[in-house]
């Protein structure tokens, strides 16, 4: 919470000699030559600490530290002063811890054992990740796995709790929290012997995701000295098994399935030469649509409502409680036409905050490619409001879409936001009207001229084809149209069509209508013309042989007149 880290850093430069003296306690221990020390600058003095721990081991044996509040330093050893635990190799043991911070989501906590006895607590040797962890009286309760693989004997072990921890180490500098390291005793497996159990084979999913890893493994089988488990695959359904190179324990984990696949475990008592045989997992495949990483959030800050308008139907998300991720996609939707936009506004439950809209366009189950990032604020505000515009060339179909906010920064489509949440819903992205047409035509202005009819649609989805009969081409304008009767149909980017029909019209020959009145006598210039024209388009122009350019010349001799009617 933020208002909490800036209270507590106000108080830092009180503490600043007892953090020197804190940071040089750990090395006093017997552990300190060989094992990192866990640095927090202002360790568990805000009751950050890990209260109470408690790991159920093999049989009776139990591992309960209680109420041991905080360690000044944020460091407690007992690895030498607490009975190590035992635990077997392949088998899973519950853990429980709690906190005397009060609030609930804020403090994390991890676990490593140093199975390879080096000193150092690796990545691969992380047993329990990040989980949220109970104020006290209330525990958390969660389970470590000891692999197959693990060499007996004692181990140290490594429980570490961090405020608003995403993404520590066993050793790295962290603001709050206190950390404890105990020992575990791997027990040797008793030797196998007749013939092994294969037990149940289960998967964490149903249908696999490219890229997304999950895990095949054993429930019940046989677990002893001289036992080996090698998993196999086969193409969904052609049962031709082959080994997997290097899928030699009681689980496998499956890195990037693209294709529907079986899988299945052999089992081997070294000893007695038996095997067995597990039943066949058959893991379907998602579309890549169906792949959307699930995001990680944290905190109380969340979106509390997200409304649309201008849609053709439109949305309304409310929320009253914090959830780091809705995935509302199969229950909460809105829909535009293509070409078409949605108002949007966001409102977070509290503070202000940066706003985020993705849409997964090209359906491949990333918000990762260019245009997918409708909005991304850089700028603290208490509400956002956006507009989404669905692209001219968009498909018709139902889309992702991703909303969050983050309290604390730039955040990514999959997280972690640890002051934010997300929420997905759908996008229905849908054809416009089908096509209408008008027609605007020029008739022909002279007795067997042409003329031209130009198409203008409405609504459809471009882009649009157009073809007139029985002439005209197939441009939105057709010319050198004589008189008759043309249609146009228009087809557009649907396979939508709409036909209209014009009549190009033209007027009736142009007759001229001439009226002469002659000279009265010899010599005279009494003489005039004049032209009453018909036919043709009005109004008329004259040219005559005279450069006059009325309908009437007079004044005349005799002699020979020309005019040109146009």
């Amino acid at each position: 919470m933020k208002k909490n880290l800036q209270s507590r850093d106000s108080k830092r430069s009180r503490f600043s000699i007892l953090l020197l003296l804190a940071l040089f306690i750990p090395l006093l221990n017997s552990y300190a030559q060989t094992y990192c020390s866990p640095d927090y600058i202002d360790d568990c003095w805000w009751d950050d600490d890990i209260n109470s721990f408690i790991l159920t081991g093999q049989g009776t044996s139990v591992l309960s530290d209680l109420n041991t509040g905080c360690t000044s330093g944020g460091y407690l050893n007992r690895s030498a002063t607490l009975p190590a635990v035992d635990v077997l190799p392949g088998q899973s043991y519950t853990v429980q811890i709690n906190t005397s911070y009060p609030i609930t989501d804020e403090e994390y906590a991890s676990i490593w054992i140093d199975f390879n006895n080096n000193g150092t607590f690796e990545a691969t040797e992380r047993v329990l990740t990040e989980v949220a962890v109970e104020p006290s009286p209330n525990f958390t309760t969660a389970t470590i796995a000891i692999p197959l693989t693990a060499a007996a004997g004692i181990k140290r072990m490594r429980v570490r709790l961090v405020y608003y921890g995403m993404g520590f180490t066993a050793c790295s500098l962290e603001d709050y929290g206190e950390t404890h390291d105990y020992s575990v005793n791997i027990l040797s497996l008793p030797p196998c012997s007749g013939t092994p159990s294969a037990g149940t084979a289960t998967a964490t999913v149903t249908n696999g995701c490219a890229g997304t890893p999950f895990t095949v493994s054993l429930t019940g089988a046989t677990v002893g000295g001289g036992i080996t488990y090698q998993w196999q695959s086969s193409a969904a359904g052609a049962n031709s098994f082959t080994d997997i190179s290097g899928a030699t324990g009681i689980d496998y984990t499956v890195a990037n399935q693209t294709v529907p696949t079986d899988y299945r475990c052999v089992i081997t008592c070294t000893h007695s030469n038996a095997t067995a045989t597990s039943n066949v997992l058959s893991i379907g495949q998602n579309l890549p649509s169906e792949c959307h990483c699930v995001p990680l959030g944290g905190n109380i800050y969340y979106l509390s409502d997200i409304t649309s308008t201008t849609g053709l139907t439109n949305l309304s998300y409310t929320a009253t409680a914090y959830s780091a991720f809705e995935d509302r996609y199969s229950t909460v939707s809105f829909s535009q036409k293509i070409g078409g936009t949605v108002s949007i506004s966001m409102t977070p439950s509290s503070s202000t905050n940066y706003f985020y809209c993705w849409i997964d366009w090209n359906q491949d189950g990333d918000f990762a490619d260019a245009g997918e990032t409708i909005w991304a604020t850089t700028s603290y505000t208490s509400t956002y409001s956006g507009v989404i515009t669905i692209p001219a060339g968009q498909a018709v179909g139902n889309y992702r879409v991703r909303f969050a906010n983050s309290w604390s920064g730039n955040i990514t489509s999959c997280g972690p936001a640890l002051n934010g949440s997300y929420v997905d819903v759908k996008l229905e992205v849908t054809l416009p009207d089908p096509p209408t047409v008008t027609i605007v035509k020029t008739d022909a202005l002279c007795k067997d001229g042409t003329g031209t009819a130009n198409a203008t649609v409405a609504e459809g989805l471009p882009p649009f084809t157009y073809a007139w009969t029985p002439s005209g081409g197939t441009a939105a304008t057709a010319t050198g149209l004589i008189a008759g009767s043309y249609t146009v149909t228009v087809t557009d980017a649907a396979n939508r069509t709409v036909t209209e029909t014009v009549t190009i019209d033209e007027p009736d020959a142009l007759l001229s209508n001439i009226v002469v009145a002659n000279i009265t006598c010899n010599g005279a210039n009494n003489g005039s013309i004049t032209l009453a024209p018909t036919g043709g388009t009005a109004p008329y122009t004259y040219l005559w042989s005279t450069n006059e350019t009325t309908n009437s010349i007079t004044g005349l001799s005799a002699g020979a007149y020309s005019v040109d009617i146009t």
